[in-house]
């Protein structure tokens, strides 16, 4: 999950080139380096709030 602490506002219309985790193909930059060279801005890991479900119980339906 990402939350967005950028304060900005409005539509952009941007292009960003990076390979994901997994490509062989060498290059292109990884998501965190892409981010804050093409953009500006970077990813931080920190504690935030999460939606969660929690379902306590279930019962099968009936035969109807």
């Amino acid at each position: 999950m990402v939350i967005d602490k950028t304060g900005l506002t409005g539509k952009y219309d941007w292009t960003l080139e990076w390979a994901p985790d997994t490509a062989e193909d060498a290059t292109r930059p990884s998501l965190f380096t892409a981010l804050p060279e093409q953009l500006g801005v970077k990813l931080e890991t920190t504690k935030g709030p999460v939606d969660t479900v929690l379902i306590d119980h279930i019962n099968r339906p009936s035969e109807n």
